[in-house]
């Protein structure tokens, strides 16, 4: 098992974004970035801002070099383990709104009818504030 863990591992797509942006390298990561979307979904709609991620239906990948810095991302991380302490009652405070991704809540249900995975998730934009909508 373990041995397969980090076979799978290894082959999770990375996207520099320094090279996305260096013209020099521009062209070979932009190919890495159409493979990671059309084989593994990954980064796609997404705001992820680092690390290995996975989300249903949207994939696997990990975004590097991209300037944030690790005292920012930890701090992120803290605050989403603290949200998800709280009681029900004040994360609903935030709940994401019809018709909408952003919030507490669960991500793309488009019926009542529809099985759904158990997961809680929050959804912020982070950047592009005019689309905030919590």
């Amino acid at each position: 098992m373990e041995m397969e863990m980090e076979t799978v591992l290894h082959d999770i797509p990375t996207i520099d974004l320094s090279k996305l942006l260096d013209q020099r390298f521009s062209d070979e990561e932009s190919k890495n970035l159409h493979f990671a979307c059309e084989e593994w979904g990954a980064l796609l709609r997404s705001n992820c801002f680092s690390g290995l991620y996975a989300r249903p239906a949207l994939g696997f990948g990990e975004l590097v070099n991209h300037g944030v810095g690790v005292e920012v991302i930890e701090k992120m991380k803290l605050d989403i383990k603290e949200f998800f302490k709280q009681p029900l009652k004040a994360k609903e405070a935030y709940k994401q709104l019809p018709g909408s991704v952003e919030g507490y809540g669960q991500a793309f249900v488009a019926s009542n009818e529809q099985n759904l995975d158990w997961a809680d998730i929050v959804y912020l934009n982070t950047r592009l504030i005019h689309l905030r909508k919590i």
